[in-house]
């Protein structure tokens, strides 16, 4: 399993001390992390979805007014809007996936992978290698769903700040602008390399 994807996960997921306790203590710890970034993601989803879609809607004006003005800058304009709006896609899928997680179903899960994901806890010397040995699980497309929403938050923010910096200097919001397109496409497309290849990731718990 790639290793940036362990570096996506730890932007929002602490790796507690799960060796310390009994299986049943471990179990539990690991149920209550999914459930509390379960719930922390309903929050943020509509959230974001609200703050990236006006942002979205916005740059769509600034774009369309360019364009009657006949500015040299509606390139970049443009691209903010396509990219704004596949972040904004992103938001969707991700949302409807946490929207239909439960504390029930996350129940079902870790009680229905805790040999597993307690074998391998014990066997790993952090959250790294941890992911990477539990990769395919349905916990740990759990563990992504629920901090993914997080993470697009966080590229829709750095985004927003780096155009909103230097605004009353428009040469220098521009050339923001720019370097915040070619940053927030970089991190689209290993967000969605990442999306294809851990959530949708097809290989079976291993016994």
């Amino acid at each position: 399993m790639n290793r940036r994807i362990a570096a996506f996960l730890l932007v929002v997921f602490v790796f507690s001390g799960l060796y310390a306790g009994d299986d049943s203590e471990i179990e539990l710890q690991l149920q209550n992390q999914v459930l509390l970034l379960l719930a922390s993601a309903k929050h943020e989803c509509g959230e974001l979805s609200r703050k990236n879609k006006a942002l979205a809607d916005s740059m769509e004006s600034i774009r369309r007014q360019a364009v009657e003005h006949k500015n040299t800058s509606v390139n970049l304009f443009s691209d903010a809007v396509y990219l704004l709006g596949y972040l904004q896609d992103r938001v969707r899928d991700v949302c409807a996936d946490i929207v239909f997680s439960s504390p029930e179903s996350v129940i079902e899960v870790v009680s229905r992978e805790k040999k597993f994901l307690i074998k391998k806890r014990r066997e790993s010397a952090g959250f790294a290698e941890f992911i990477d040995k539990i990769y395919g699980t349905d916990y740990s497309k759990l563990l992504y769903i629920t901090t993914a929403v997080t993470n697009l938050k966080k590229m829709h923010g750095e985004w927003a700040e780096s155009m909103s910096s230097e605004s009353r200097d428009i040469r220098k919001m521009l050339v923001n602008i720019g370097e915040a397109n070619r940053k927030l496409r970089e991190q689209l497309v290993e967000f969605t390399k990442g999306y294809k290849l851990f959530y949708e990731a097809k290989e079976p718990v291993r016994k």
